[in-house]
């Protein structure tokens, strides 16, 4: 297949250029001007220059594929309106430029931020309502429904990742650094339960979505095992090498520094990762879902246990000098 990917040159959408590329796709990445092309430098990728706000370089890229793997999105905003710009009004300019061009299938990479935690442990399943915390998951809701409104134009698959982790990921790097460069793993409270899955095995979810029983289909591509942070740490401790001091960071102290990085962003215009829209997210409950959907229709299940994952990202942080 010839496959538009957006976001690859991005942590995830690299690694699904990659695993496209191994079983012999046609791969063309629409990238920005300005875009950073380090994770596909020597890679046989034709590049599209343009913007999912621009839909004239839309049509241009979507033209002649055969489908569309859409990864690109923010996670980190100044509010709803510039989340929902780019992640749901972009998504849907996106889409509206495959009917135009006769792009038939479509792969929207959500997130499970778009159906929100659980207050009990009882993982979430594909049929049961969605209940986002954060204004990311609930710009990634609102992408979600424009595509269901599309249906009948598109065949459309929409896939909701649980937290990932590996080679390239900036967005978990700093709970790495911690404990390898400061010594400290932190508990920030009620302690969250979650799914994690190492990119590449996300990467094989993605793919593996394009088959033809995956459309009109949403599915949560999730770990079988659920960790708790402390359970994470402790493999990062032994990945690393270091014995790191547990630091508890109560609620009222992480709501100070959501604030203090709030105010941040407002004075120099630059969001940091812990604000206070983010803030929903970190506190204690159950991020869950079931596999069993994706297991059933196509096939998929991670293979990479978190010991060899965590591994593998501390031997490339190390590499890359970034540990």
């Amino acid at each position: 297949m010839k496959i538009l990917v957006t976001g690859g040159t991005g942590f995830i959408g690299s690694h699904v250029v990659e695993h496209l590329l191994s079983e012999n796709h046609e791969v063309r990445c629409l990238v920005r001007s300005r875009s950073a092309l380090r994770w596909l430098s020597g890679k046989s990728v034709e590049l599209a220059v343009g913007d999912i706000l621009s839909e004239r370089t839309l049509r241009t890229a979507v033209r002649d594929t055969d489908a569309v793997i859409h990864i690109a999105g923010l996670i980190k905003a100044r509010d709803y309106r510039e989340f929902s710009r780019v992640n749901a009004h972009g998504t849907l300019n996106l889409a509206q430029a495959c009917i135009a061009c006769g792009t038939r299938r479509f792969i929207f990479v959500s997130s499970q931020s778009a159906a929100g935690p659980r207050r009990n442990g009882t993982p979430l399943t594909e049929d049961q309502p969605c209940k986002p915390v954060s204004l990311y998951g609930k710009s990634k809701l609102l992408a979600e429904k424009y595509l269901n409104s599309l249906r009948e134009s598109l065949a459309i698959t929409i896939v909701r990742p649980c937290t990932v982790y590996g080679p390239r990921d900036t967005a978990t790097f700093p709970i790495f650094k911690l404990v390898k460069r400061l010594g400290i793993k932190v508990n920030i409270g009620g302690d969250i339960i979650l799914n994690a899955i190492y990119v590449t095995d996300l990467a094989r979810g993605i793919v593996a979505s394009l088959s033809p029983q995956a459309q009109g289909r949403t599915y949560y591509l999730v770990s079988r095992e659920r960790y708790s942070m402390e359970s994470i740490f402790s493999v990062i401790e032994e990945a690393t090498g270091v014995k790191a001091i547990s630091l508890r960071l109560p609620y009222p102290l992480l709501f100070l520094a959501a604030s203090l990085g709030d105010l941040y962003s407002n004075l120099l215009g630059s969001t940091l990762s812990l604000n206070l829209k983010k803030l929903p997210e970190l506190r204690g409950a159950f991020w869950v879902a079931s596999p069993r959907r994706a297991l059933r229709e196509l096939g998929f299940q991670p293979e990479v246990t978190l010991e060899r994952g965590i591994a593998l990202t501390v031997r490339w942080y190390e590499k890359q000098g970034w540990l």
